[in-house]
């Protein structure tokens, strides 16, 4: 048995595998940073708008966390949740009204 094919073929998993976590969480960054046009792709394309981070943080909590307001009308305009909490029970309502 070649131990370097096993090797290569884990490391090849763990990189799908974080390609995977990445792609999942498109929403949430695109969000997080005000991407509007990229939100706009990512949401035409089916992508799902109640995705969360390893905190619980949606694009919505992450869109209104920045203040980011055209991201977050958009996020809400495709049944983005408002009053969901996350891990440390904020809503994304708290956050905007902490911003």
């Amino acid at each position: 048995m070649n131990s370097g094919s096993s090797i290569d073929c884990v490391c090849e998993k763990a990189k799908s595998t974080m390609a995977d976590k990445r792609a999942k969480l498109a929403v949430v960054t695109a969000a997080k940073h005000g991407q509007v046009d990229d939100l706009r792709l990512l949401l035409d394309a089916k992508a799902d708008v109640h995705e969360a981070d390893q905190n619980q943080d949606s694009g919505v909590h992450w869109a209104a966390k920045n203040g980011h307001i055209e991201a977050l009308e958009l996020l809400i305009s495709v049944n983005g949740v408002v009053d969901n909490p996350n891990k440390y029970d904020e809503t994304p309502s708290m956050l905007a009204a902490s911003e």
